[in-house]
């Protein structure tokens, strides 16, 4: 049996005579060919001797099986499998001049000029007068990316659409739209599952930090499977308890979403990693939960100092839920005249009224659209200042090797980012003393730590690296941060926040003894 054309010309190749093989190799050259694009026939047996090339027996002629040519009944042929989708055209966006832009499909390109369909109409353009050729993505859904805005700006999210009027993206669990004359470019990062096939290749074996991180990982991107087997390969070789107690909340999420075929993958497909593209970075590893939008709101609620109030805003609805509840409370108006005055309050008054009746359950409805004091200040004055470029860097206690404190540094503008450090300062201890100490601002281990060792009580470690933020030339920052403890509300409310700070090690047990400072009268 012949398996392709190029085997038969061998064969002839090596027989120079007699001539006959050549008459017989033109013969079947046409009948393989139609066999070979229809369907490969089956390979032979693992016992069929090859046919050697100098023997002088003529060969059999070709057979084809019937499945290809139809039997004696007459059956036709399979259909040929449909061919795969052509990939979507190229669209691109060119920015010509500073006051010239357009966007387009992109038709043809040669290094002079390039070709693009606008309206139904073809445009030709010189690269010569083109200043920039920007490449539209196509995102494949969930897939992450950072979107570059031309003042220098990034921003990284999930990345919804690339658009010719501008760039939907959805940034920590908030949708943004970036016009296309404020957006440079946008980049698509790898998939998870190329990600994931990258960390394995990065990460060694005995570094049961990164492997645990890894795990982590997977599980916020709902990989359960490849979580679970990750997981089983660590408790392997360490016993970690953070290991073991992932490892049961993963088996109870599998059990809950049985059955789900493929749904661990992702959609994306691609496992194959590209060496040519580089190894993903390890940032993907850190932590990514942050605070909610209504988080946010209702730190800033628990904040309001009312002798510098920030905006506020009640809607009517709250006002009557308020009088509704709290009827019978000698603080509320008993007239229909009072209580109609109350819908015309100053919203300050009524967050007073709200706070002295303890109306907990009313206080998500307020709405700050302001910043309180205290929290301008740490904004301005610490987070933003000092403690993002010098604390939350990816070498310090914004990276895999921060130890039992870490702070988010991607997207540290975003306030959801701000308010998620806060709270971890204020949450946080180490097991001497608390990262923000409000009796003792000054022996805070925030400020000491940010202090010249030979200047401070709590010295920061000795570590690679590390630089004091307080020096000499620094002490209007120092006393703007030691002011920005005092100004935080007092006593101490509890937020009713769910979120407990991350934990990097993976050999501590339990988080930090006195995470939660004991709570006094609050709010």
């Amino acid at each position: 049996m012949f398996a392709s054309a190029p085997r038969i010309q061998r064969r002839v190749d090596a027989c120079a005579a007699p001539a006959a093989w050549l008459l017989l190799a033109a013969a079947l050259l046409p009948a393989v060919a139609v066999a070979v694009a229809d369907d490969p026939p089956p390979a032979p047996a693992a016992t069929e001797e090859p046919v050697p090339a100098s023997s002088d027996a003529e060969p059999p002629a070709p057979t084809v099986p019937p499945s290809e040519t139809g039997d004696a009944a007459g059956e036709p042929p399979p259909a040929a499998p449909e061919p795969a989708p052509p990939p979507p055209p190229q669209r691109v966006h060119l920015i010509i001049d500073r006051n010239t832009e357009v966007g387009g499909r992109l038709v043809r390109e040669s290094p002079d000029e390039i070709v693009i369909e606008r309206n139904g109409k073809e445009e030709v353009h010189p690269k010569a007068r083109i200043l920039t050729i920007v490449p539209l993505v196509e995102p494949a859904p969930g897939q992450q990316g950072t979107v570059r805005l031309r003042d220098g700006t990034t921003y990284q999210g999930e990345v919804l659409a690339d658009e010719y009027a501008g760039v939907r993206m959805r940034i920590a669990g908030i949708d943004s739209w970036y016009p296309r004359d404020s957006v440079l470019q946008v980049v698509l990062e790898d998939s998870d599952a190329v990600k994931y096939e990258r960390f394995r290749e990065a990460i060694p074996a005995a570094d049961h930090v990164r492997r645990l991180a890894m795990c982590r990982w997977l599980f916020e991107r709902r990989m359960y499977t490849e979580c679970l087997t990750e997981l089983d390969a660590l408790l392997a070789d360490f016993d970690i308890g953070d290991a073991r107690r992932l490892r049961r909340t993963v088996l109870a999420q599998i059990a809950l979403e049985q059955p789900s075929s493929g749904e661990n993958d992702g959609g994306f497909g691609e496992t194959d990693p590209d060496p040519a593209r580089g190894t993903v970075p390890l940032r993907d590893l850190l932590p990514q939960r942050i605070l909610s939008a209504d988080d946010v709101n209702l730190i800033r609620v628990f904040e309001i100092d009312f002798r510098r109030p920030p905006r506020i805003t009640i809607e009517p609805e709250t006002i009557r839920t308020l009088i509704e509840e709290y009827a019978a409370h000698p603080a509320v108006p008993a007239t229909s005249e009072g209580r109609t005055r109350m819908f015309r309050a100053d919203p300050v008054d009524l967050v007073r009224l709200m706070f002295e009746l303890k109306a907990r359950d009313l206080y998500p409805q307020i709405e700050v659209e302001s910043e309180p004091y205290a929290l301008n200040l740490f904004r301005q004055r610490v987070h933003d200042a000092w403690l993002i470029g010098n604390c939350a860097t990816s070498r310090c206690h914004g990276g895999l090797e921060g130890g039992r404190f870490f702070l988010h540094n991607r997207n540290s503008r975003d306030e959801r980012v701000r308010f998620t450090n806060l709270l971890i300062l204020l949450q946080s201890t180490w097991p001497e003393r608390p990262l923000v100490d409000f009796d003792r601002p000054l022996d805070s281990l925030v400020i000491q730590h940010a202090l010249p060792r030979t200047q401070a009580r709590f010295p920061h470690p000795d570590v690679p690296g590390w630089k004091p933020v307080f020096t000499s030339a620094n002490q209007r920052l120092l006393a703007d941060s030691l002011r920005w403890i005092e100004s935080m509300y007092q006593p101490r409310p509890t937020y009713p926040v769910d979120y407990e700070p991350p934990l990097l090690r993976p050999d501590l047990e339990v988080p930090f003894e006195g995470t939660v400072p004991p709570a006094g009268p609050t709010r």
